[in-house]
């Protein structure tokens, strides 16, 4: 239930003759003058006297004591490491004879080189199978360029982008007209005297009615309104006379209201727009994340093509190798080998052949991926070309220190800043539903000015005169009694922010 209760309202009645007349400008801003005293200290600061602190750590204090906790054994002045690389037993038991072993592999040359492209076979449509080199700057810069999901995720920002011009233009001048006609045909009160009725039993008039008009909103929570009419009656009492008739009625009017308590201040007003500069920002650091993502992806499925073409490469290799041995013992069978070696070496080029194959559909499988991440027009998912990366794997070593790269990680990372401006979020809804608990008390104040004519003309140009003055002061005071509901929403805005600083040391961790 609500108390509305008007404080203070007075308003004269308009009628000729009886209009509460004030001759002089300067009298009605005089009568108006302690209201206007008690307002503009208000909407100079424009945020509410009874406005609550947040009374939550910075977030600072929130990072720093996260990363605190969980890097204990690394003081900010621990010296940087390099990252090394720890050689198998195979390799430490071979390291003399590794430089030989490398002369026998396959690998020493570009990704590929090694395969013979007639060994690839036919592609689906019986055409020998083209190849296109494609290294991994490149593939990057494609795939950033074209990836459909890339490309939905740049319009967001500037779908938000317009949204925050939507809230702003709240705030905008609004220019306003109206028309109306209004037909009366009513009984009327007989007023007899001596026995004789000296007015007509029904009023029946005829009145046109024309307005236009400024209102504007401002971020403080009041608003304004410029309005001037022009309205014209035509008597149409039977046996009646008006003077003039018609009547031609002009009015200018000057209007502000503005909430004190419930509603008052630039931070509640404009807290639509911030909120839809947050989703804004969010957006963006979401595009950020899709292309960081989009490059991971790329660089897995480059790297997986580089290890595919090498595995096919090795298994080609071994194919060769195998036939040899295989010619060898076949040439020795009437000399030492024995016909199980023999089979046995027919089996494993078999085998290996059979391995070639698989080794070849993984390399077509891992181009079709990357095919599928770049969205390059020139190397479509329908296309039969291979992709052969040019460049291979690089395992270099690098100094880090473990702090640092935390602490880069907080600053740089766009998961992390969208968490920022969810709890932002949170606080800007704090402030709205901390402003809601207070009860609503809003000023009305109105200023304008009457005239009456004959014509159009007449009313348009007596209407500045000051003779016809009437103005309108008032406070409106009201409460829900027991307040729950609005106490309530301050409640679950101050949980979600907790919610959100949550969520936050959570990513932090």
């Amino acid at each position: 239930m609500r108390c509305p209760v008007v404080v203070a309202a007075l308003r004269p009645s308009y009628a000729p003759g009886s209009m509460h007349q004030i001759r002089s400008t300067s009298h009605v801003a005089a009568r108006l003058a302690p209201g206007v005293v008690f307002v503009l200290p208000l909407l100079a600061g424009c945020r509410s006297p009874l406005a609550e602190p947040a009374g939550i750590e910075p977030l600072a204090r929130v990072m720093q004591a996260t990363v605190d906790r969980e890097l204990r054994d690394s003081s900010p002045g621990s010296e940087a490491r390099t990252t090394t690389y720890a050689d198998s037993r195979v390799e430490q038991t071979l390291a003399e004879r590794r430089e030989r072993l490398e002369e026998l592999t396959p690998a020493t040359a570009g990704v590929g080189a090694e395969v013979r492209p007639e060994s690839l076979g036919e592609d689906l449509f019986g055409r020998p199978q083209q190849m296109v080199e494609l290294d991994l700057p490149t593939a990057v810069r494609r795939a950033i360029a074209a990836n459909l999901g890339l490309e939905q995720a740049r319009l967001q920002p500037a779908i938000d982008a317009e949204t925050v011009i939507d809230a702003d233009a709240a705030f905008d001048a609004t220019l306003f007209a109206e028309a109306s006609v209004v037909e009366t045909d009513r009984p009327a009160v007989v007023r007899i005297v001596g026995g004789t009725p000296v007015t007509p039993g029904l009023s029946a008039s005829r009145a046109y009615r024309f307005a236009t008009g400024i209102d504007r909103r401002f971020d403080f929570g009041g608003s304004l309104s410029l309005a001037v009419g022009l309205d014209r009656t035509d008597a149409r009492t039977p046996g009646g006379t008006s003077s003039p008739d018609p009547a031609w009625e002009g009015g200018l009017t000057l209007g502000l209201t503005q909430p004190l308590l419930r509603d008052f201040g630039r931070d509640v007003n404009r807290a639509v727009i911030r909120l839809s500069r947050n989703a804004r920002s969010r957006s963006a650091a979401d595009l950020e994340r899709s292309m960081l993502d989009v490059v991971r992806q790329v660089e897995a499925a480059h790297h997986e093509l580089v290890l595919a073409w090498r595995r096919l490469e090795v298994q080609q290799w071994l194919v060769e190798v195998g036939i040899e041995v295989r010619d060898v013992l076949e040439q020795r069978r009437e000399f030492d080998a024995r016909d199980a070696q023999f089979a046995d070496a027919v089996a494993r080029v078999e085998q290996r052949q059979a391995d070639v194959l698989r080794a070849r559909r993984a390399v077509q499988a891992a181009s079709d991926r990357l095919k599928l991440l770049l969205n390059d027009e020139q190397l479509t998912i329908g296309s039969e070309a291979l992709i052969r990366p040019a460049g291979g794997l690089d395992a270099s070593a690098f100094t880090f220190n473990l702090r640092e790269l935390v602490l880069e990680a907080i600053d740089r990372r766009p998961e992390i800043r969208q968490s920022l401006l969810l709890v932002d979020d949170a606080s800007i809804r704090g402030q709205v539903a901390s402003n809601g608990v207070l009860p609503r008390l809003d000023l009305s104040a109105q200023l304008g000015t009457r005239s009456l004519g004959d014509s159009a003309g007449e009313a348009g140009e007596s209407l500045l005169d000051d003779e016809f003055v009437e103005y309108l002061l008032g406070l409106r005071f009201e409460m829900p009694i027991g307040n729950r509901g609005p106490e309530a929403v301050a409640r679950r805005s101050r949980l979600e922010r907790v919610q959100a600083l949550a969520g936050y040391r959570e990513l932090v961790q």
